[in-house]
């Protein structure tokens, strides 16, 4: 069961790593690529960040189970041991830093303690840190996608703009020759009043 349990949990974690990795590449490609469907990079972040959080969850079940199954070999392996230490049990105080005696076969007992560098850093914790940076990509992701969807905004209000400003500037003169045309037949009161109106 422990070797099933420790399968599990590392065959369910690499699948589920390289399925994090192909979306968010695919979701960076898209708003690099496809700005204006930002969309499509947002709800992907979405998802990552919904998979990060069931990603987490499976993974402190996983280990949960791994030492629940350790706990009842280290009790079968002491009832059958009766007062003798197993490797179980030597094998825990071991993991804590404390020296630990081997027993030897013909041979004398061997001391063992484990190195400090050995201490510092738990499985669990790197697997646990590369779900989290996993989940700072993807909020990134989706903020970067809305920031892109408001830069998008402000480019076609522009573009608006100076649509306007183009068809104004073109349409200046034909006023101004309008506007002469009138003063020399002598009908500004009417054109005036149609400027007026055409403005509104």
């Amino acid at each position: 069961m422990l070797a099933l349990s420790t399968s599990g949990i590392w065959s369910s974690f690499a699948a589920i790593l390289a399925a994090n990795a192909f979306l968010l590449t695919v979701g960076g490609i898209v708003l690099r690529m496809r700005p204006h469907i930002w969309w499509v990079s947002a709800t992907l972040g979405i998802a990552g960040i919904l998979i990060c959080l069931a990603w987490f969850f499976t993974l402190k079940r996983g280990f949960a189970y791994f030492n629940y199954y350790m706990a009842w070999a280290r009790s079968i392996e002491q009832k059958a041991l009766g007062d003798k230490e197993g490797m179980l049990v030597v094998g825990k105080t071991y993991g804590e830093g404390a020296e630990v005696e081997i027993p030897g076969v013909g041979l004398q007992q061997r001391r063992m303690q484990m190195g400090w560098s050995a201490k510092v850093f738990k499985v669990e914790w790197l697997a646990t840190s590369i779900i989290a940076l996993f989940g700072l990509f993807y909020i990134l992701l989706v903020i970067l996608a809305f920031l892109s969807s408001e830069t998008l905004c402000l480019q076609d209000s522009q573009r608006h703009e100076n649509t306007l400003c183009q068809r104004s500037n073109a349409l200046s003169p034909a006023w101004a020759t309008a506007h002469a045309v009138a003063h020399s037949t002598g009908h500004n009161a009417s054109f005036d009043s149609f400027a007026a109106s055409a403005s509104t």
